[in-house]
């Protein structure tokens, strides 16, 4: 969506409230704190007259995000509508897994259905109820579609110039993680390691301690992976080579010269309490940020996604 929280309407935004169950009372104080404010602009070192806007919601307000959800979510009902009446196909990953149609994060949207006119004219004329409703816009110079490659190309250029987006491969990302792996795995994830050696190239003209170095690494570089290793099993070869950039670094090395450690990389990454320096094992590290989904698939046992996990990778046993 384009500028979701600057088009908000706000009477839609009172009736989405009034469908889920909120009270009047309730209501009414969620429309006092989004239309009371008042904005002016400095021009020349001078606050002009305020103004008042008349619809969206203030970015920065802790209510916002929760009262854009909300909004969202009857975009959501809209779509699961089309699945109900046969508008919408959706996918279906594995027997006994309910069917996906769209996944929604915050403004972000995935729709997922067959590679024919009838559907998509179904979802544009779903999202256009919607933004007519809300006030909201499809950005459609940031949207992309993806067609299997056994699609003819007549049809895929069809589908294409019907959207007015753009053809998306299998290499593009979606909130930062690739849509498709792949066989080569080492190829996928060369750009995590790549912004690893720009973000330590940065500093290497820098004068940093020993100690320096090992705090940038601990609470700067392994930042880096973090959010990937939370949701993906990064290959092994990945993570040495990460390791072996941040081994070089601590140790002052550039990529002209050679360095010649006295401590073996084992005895750096050990705990602090044995006698290490406390840098993470990439791998390790990884296993443990994996480890919280298998816990969150034991206490989220309603989830959809739940399901669909099980559904497909162990339909007839349990987690542990």
């Amino acid at each position: 969506m384009s500028k979701a929280y600057d088009r908000i309407e706000w009477v839609f935004l009172t009736t989405i409230l009034q469908k889920l169950g909120f009270n009047e009372k309730f209501v009414k104080l969620i429309h006092l704190c989004i239309s009371t404010s008042s904005f002016s602009i400095l021009v020349n070192e001078e606050n002009s007259n305020k103004f008042y806007p008349q619809r969206g919601l203030r970015q920065g307000d802790p209510l916002c995000p929760y009262l854009v959800i909300m909004c969202m979510s009857a975009l959501s009902l809209l779509l699961s509508k089309l699945v109900e009446h046969k508008k919408l196909s959706g996918i279906k990953i594995a027997r006994g897994c309910p069917i996906v149609s769209h996944m929604m994060f915050a403004d972000d949207l995935v729709i997922f259905g067959k590679n024919t006119v009838h559907e998509l004219e179904n979802v544009k004329k779903a999202l256009q109820i919607f933004g007519c409703s809300s006030g909201q816009e499809v950005n459609y110079a940031k949207s992309g579609i993806l067609i299997s490659k056994n699609v003819h190309h007549h049809l895929r250029n069809m589908l294409v110039r019907f959207l007015k987006v753009k053809s998306i491969s299998q290499r593009d990302k979606y909130l930062g993680a690739p849509l498709f792996i792949g066989i080569n795995k080492n190829e996928v994830f060369s750009s995590v390691v790549k912004r690893v050696c720009d973000k330590l190239n940065g500093w290497r003209a820098h004068t940093l301690s020993v100690v320096g170095r090992v705090a940038f690494v601990n609470h700067m570089v392994t930042a880096i992976p973090t959010y990937l290793m939370s949701v993906l099993s990064l290959p092994i070869t990945t993570c040495d080579d990460i390791e072996k950039v941040m081994h070089r670094f601590i140790w002052g090395a550039s990529d002209s010269n050679n360095f010649y450690p006295t401590i073996s990389w084992q005895k750096i990454c050990l705990p602090k309490v044995a006698s290490g320096l406390g840098v993470r094992r990439m791998k390790y590290f990884n296993d443990a940020l994996l480890a919280k989904v298998g816990w969150r698939i034991l206490i989220e046992q309603g989830s959809i996604w739940v399901s669909i996990l099980k559904s497909k990778h162990f339909p007839f046993e349990e987690l542990l």
